[in-house]
């Protein structure tokens, strides 16, 4: 089994087992093709990074919310012994805001 195979299994079974209002939603995958397709939470707000482009910045209120957002599902992660090896403002999403995580299991 190649390296990207064994870390994509690994990145599944951490996001199978993962439930919070702050983390994205796994649905499943299937390969057709030769092609893994994944089935996430559909985040209709796109990325904070996203946001922060159509509106010129964030005010301090938002970047106040979604930091405690951010840190609320961050905090999930650990206390399940999971990190996030990739923290960027494109992995946070909005409506229902969510962490789309690039993780690690401890």
């Amino acid at each position: 089994m190649s390296v990207e195979k064994m870390s994509l299994d690994s990145e599944i079974k951490v996001l199978r087992n993962l439930s919070h209002r702050s983390i994205v939603r796994y649905f499943g995958m299937e390969v057709l093709k030769s092609k893994m397709h994944t089935f996430m939470e559909y985040m209709p707000g796109g990325s904070v990074c996203d946001y922060a482009s159509r509106n010129g910045g964030l005010s301090e209120e938002k970047v106040r919310s979604y930091c405690n957002q951010i840190l609320d599902g961050i905090a999930y992660l650990h206390l399940s012994m999971v990190i996030h090896r990739d923290i960027k403002g494109f992995f946070y999403l909005i409506i229902s805001f969510t962490l789309f995580i690039y993780s690690h299991r401890l």
